[in-house]
């Protein structure tokens, strides 16, 4: 974006940069600088970029706004005095004075936009569904098709009102649907299909999938569904032990994530019924973050906000962390005085500005280590199950696990072993080496091990309380039916080999019932697993899964089925997590 200068604001009387700009700029630099009063001649008009502010909309939030979501109702509004509210609206437009409009149609779309938020293509997918245009709309038709979220901004969702109006409009529908199948008379109904066609699935399972996203160990209690539309105080529940909790009692930075998750449901979800700003000003977004929570933040921002729904952002930070964790591109630093006040920085750069007076500090690769693996899969697979466990770990060290060839080497082993050799005897002692066991009875040298557990990786995370708990958090009747009284968010530990011994007759047939050996957890918890499920190839274990249980095949594309396991079941449970593997993980931190 290239900036034009409007008029002085505080201490700019003039633009601090004649650069392009990129869409996402992260601005450090001392205090007193400029850096918030930047973000606010952005946000006044004092400079303007590539948008238009009689339609675009700037926002500016803190580091305060954005640890406060909004979670209650303010006006209780019923479902029902919305689509009056709606229908007035929309009854004033089209017959002002009593005498209806014959011309400027098109303008009750802007018109919706500027009363409700509403874009143009929630209309015409509102429309599409009832089959009609809204001028010749009935009241049972705004009944049915009025979008049930009206009126919220981007960061102002208010998630009780959508819980709440979500949760009146499925149980009236449902309702009525019981009548209808009773014989008797009824308003118009919708199918479970056009239901979700027409207003989405239920906003708590969405923004559920978004907390998993950002590794917040929480997910939001449904409301009850009845047809008494009591008073409903929006809950989240612990992933750890089930302990319920209100937003407010959140820490700071926990809350800063919880706000982003909203701002990334709004982009995913509610783009079409939410004001969504075009430039967004952020003054210091990470000062409650804890440094593991920075990298969550900078993904939402880049991904959802910049690149899938084209917003600039601008944010200022005094955090290190979240400097060296920006894109290298993104990087700036404000100057008191000058010319050009704002300028482009290497990380380097921008870290010794902030460490100024620190003279302790130093940037040192000492404590990384290099991990060869045999492919692209393995480095992926091993580097989401290190970010697991890693918090349990208590080192210094860090792993970064590399594929020693391309997804097609013949003999990925020989390849490891080969480049290590080569790299520790030009001196490069921080490269390790890690490979399946296959058929081997020792390791190929002391630089490259393998685990002895199982025949491969796949082994060890497809094991079949992993496959399970997959099974368990889809509700698919195979996990259910084994283990009734578990829920996934609610697993039982006393029902793990009950899961086990479910899942394994369903892959491998009578083989379950052979020789067994002892598989250990990082949590403590053992079970007896089929020796076959880790002794044979892995690649062939992957494949009968997916053969005998074709539910799991949703996950199976570029074979990512190891990746939901580690993601939607092991990020949930590090408890879960093979001993083994943990142990091999500390044996290359250790060596």
């Amino acid at each position: 974006m290239h900036l034009n200068f409007v008029i002085g604001y505080k201490s700019f009387e003039a633009l601090p940069s004649s650069a392009d700009l990129p869409n996402f700029m992260v601005v450090t630099g001392a205090n007193g600088s400029g850096k918030t009063q930047f973000l606010e001649a952005l946000n006044v008009g004092a400079f303007t970029g590539d948008w238009d502010r009689s339609v675009d909309q700037t926002l500016l939030l803190s580091a305060a706004q954005l640890g406060e979501p909004v979670f209650e109702l303010s006006a209780q509004e019923p479902r029902r005095a919305v689509v009056e509210r709606f229908k007035a609206q929309v009854d004033g437009f089209l017959r002002p004075n009593g005498y209806r409009r014959t011309s400027d149609l098109e303008g009750i779309y802007e018109n919706l936009r500027l009363s409700f938020g509403i874009s143009e293509g929630a209309m015409r997918a509102a429309e599409a569904h009832a089959g009609k245009p809204i001028e010749e709309w009935q009241l049972s038709d705004f009944e049915l098709w009025t979008p049930f979220e009206l009126g919220h901004g981007f960061f102002g969702m208010a998630v009780t009102d959508a819980f709440t109006r979500y949760q009146a409009m499925l149980t009236a529908n449902d309702f009525r649907a019981w009548r209808a199948s009773q014989g008797k008379a009824v308003d118009a109904w919708l199918t479970e299909e056009q239901f979700q066609s027409a207003y989405g699935p239920p906003p708590w399972d969405l923004l559920n999938e978004v907390l998993v996203h950002l590794a917040l160990p929480y997910e939001f209690v449904a409301p009850p569904m009845d047809l008494d539309n009591g008073p409903f105080s929006v809950r989240l529940r612990s992933l750890a032990d089930g302990f319920e909790l209100a937003p407010a009692d959140l820490s700071s930075g926990e809350k800063t994530l919880l706000q982003l998750a909203l701002s990334m449901y709004s982009g995913t979800h509610r783009a079409q019924v939410s004001r969504i700003p075009k430039v967004l000003l952020l003054d210091e977004p990470d000062a409650a973050l804890h440094p593991s929570m920075v990298r969550s933040m900078l993904a939402v921002i880049r991904e959802v906000l910049v690149e899938r729904l084209d917003m600039r952002v601008v944010m200022t930070t005094h955090s290190p962390t979240t400097v060296a964790l920006s894109p290298d591109d993104a990087i700036f630093v404000m100057e008191r005085t000058g010319v050009e006040r704002l300028t482009r920085a290497s990380k380097d750069a921008a870290l010794r500005r902030l460490l100024v007076g620190v003279p302790a500090i130093s940037v040192s690769a000492e404590n990384r280590r290099v991990v060869l693996v045999e492919s692209p899969n393995d480095a992926r697979w091993y580097s989401s199950i290190y970010a697991v466990i890693q918090p349990t770990l208590s080192s210094e060290r860090s792993l970064e696990f590399v594929a020693a060839g391309g997804s097609g080497l013949a003999d990925g082993c020989d390849a490891v072993v080969g480049l290590v050799h080569k790299l520790r005897s030009n001196g490069n002692l921080a490269v390790w080496g890690l490979v399946d066991r296959d058929n081997r009875h020792r390791e190929p040298s002391d630089s490259v091990i393998f685990n002895d557990e199982g025949y491969s990786i796949e082994n060890l995370l497809l094991n079949p309380l992993a496959i399970g708990l997959l099974l368990l958090s889809d509700s698919h009747a195979a996990a259910v039916t084994a283990v009734p009284e578990s829920r996934f968010v609610e697993f039982r530990p006393v029902d793990a080999q009950a899961l086990v011994d479910a899942v394994s007759a369903h892959v491998l047939g009578d083989a379950a019932r052979g020789v067994t050996q002892t598989m250990r957890f990082a949590g403590g918890l053992e079970i007896e697993v089929p020796s076959s499920w880790l002794s044979g190839r892995g690649h062939d274990l992957h494949d009968l899964i997916l053969e005998k249980l074709s539910w799991l095949r949703r996950y199976a594309a570029r074979d990512r089925l190891i990746d939901s396991v580690v993601s939607r079941v092991l990020a949930q449970y590090p408890t879960f997590v093979p001993m083994s593997v943990v142990g091999t993980v500390r044996r290359l931190l250790d060596a």
